[in-house]
């Protein structure tokens, strides 16, 4: 069976931190996925667990496979270094299916994590003047790279849309992407280490 392990943040009005600030909670969109989890060794409940996860489902789910919230960029990339900063601690399973247990695999699962693409949700707002018709934002666009971004386009659900390169929010939300890639390389770095050092 394959494991979707798309996430998403939620802000819980009841899981403040000590000084009163709202603290996010990374909830997986899949019943199945949480169900693995639930099967899965104490310690890997724990580390998910430590570093802002829950044990229950997402209310969201309306976006895609292999899409977040682009706003939630920032709190994803939080628990992505709780992950990394605490693997160490924890006597996670080696391999894919260590000791016959669930079929969440931490390999797959920081792979997915760091495949994941960011949509950014379309507001409308009422416009105050006239409107100017606008050229389409594929209008420069030439070939493979036009149809790729108009199927982009229409592969983002209603009210979303991929990030355009070259606008200030995709600039700032291309720097993010290069830190949750750096978190997840790490991550996957130091379950490498940690496996090879046990069979030494």
């Amino acid at each position: 069976m394959a494991v979707n392990y798309d996430f998403d943040i939620e802000w819980p009005s009841a899981n403040a931190g000590a000084a009163g600030a709202a603290t996010s909670l990374a909830l997986f969109r899949d019943a199945d996925t949480l169900a693995e989890l639930l099967r899965a060794p104490v310690a890997v409940r724990d580390w998910l667990t430590g570093a802002g996860f829950g044990l229950t489902l997402s209310h969201g789910g309306h976006l895609p496979p292999g899409h977040y919230a682009a706003h939630d960029e920032v709190a994803r990339i939080d628990h992505l270094q709780r992950l990394s900063v605490t693997m160490k601690d924890h006597d996670l399973p080696r391999g894919h299916h260590a000791q016959g247990w669930s079929g969440f695999v931490i390999a797959d699962f920081v792979t997915a994590v760091a495949a994941a693409q960011p949509l950014r949700e379309v507001i409308p707002v009422a416009p105050e003047k006239p409107v100017v018709p606008i050229p389409s934002p594929f209008g420069r666009l030439r070939g493979a790279a036009a149809r790729a971004a108009l199927a982009a386009a229409a592969a983002a659900p209603r009210g979303w849309q991929p990030l355009r390169q070259g606008t200030p929010f995709a600039v700032d939300a291309f720097a993010r992407r290069l830190a949750f890639l750096r978190l997840t390389l790490g991550i996957a770095f130091v379950y490498c280490a940690v496996t090879l050092a046990s069979k030494l």
